[in-house]
């Protein structure tokens, strides 16, 4: 029976480095890679990972943060959310070589994400 944890976390940001930057100086958060200056990773200790995403659009306004659920059955789930009345805002979407996400909002409107990694 899948547990559905809470696996990652996206922060919008207008200015993802210079949001890395703070989240490094106030809470010691590891900011790994600055590569992608649209989309920064990082990862705390004992605690959620994830990444810092420029705000801009209809996938990231600022102030939204997105919860992602972990799951082994995306595409089960995609159809049991539709069953009980939420709705999918993003389909099933491949991150090559880590997995698949899709974005889905709640009864209330909630936006939350479901992520299932590649397994092996």
């Amino acid at each position: 029976m899948a547990t559905f944890p809470i696996v990652l976390v996206d922060i919008s940001a207008n200015n993802p480095l210079e949001s890395a930057n703070f989240y490094k100086e106030a809470f010691g958060w590891n900011i790994p890679d600055t590569s992608n200056p649209g989309y920064v990773m990082f990862s705390t200790e004992g605690g959620l990972n994830g990444f810092l995403v420029q705000a801009g659009g209809e996938t990231y306004k600022p102030g939204d943060v997105v919860l992602y659920l972990g799951t082994d059955n995306i595409d089960a789930d995609i159809a049991k959310i539709e069953q009980l009345g939420g709705k999918i805002v993003l389909a099933k979407t491949e991150v090559p070589g880590y997995g698949w996400y899709a974005f889905f909002t709640d009864l209330t409107g909630n936006r939350l994400g479901l992520f299932q990694a590649v397994q092996g």
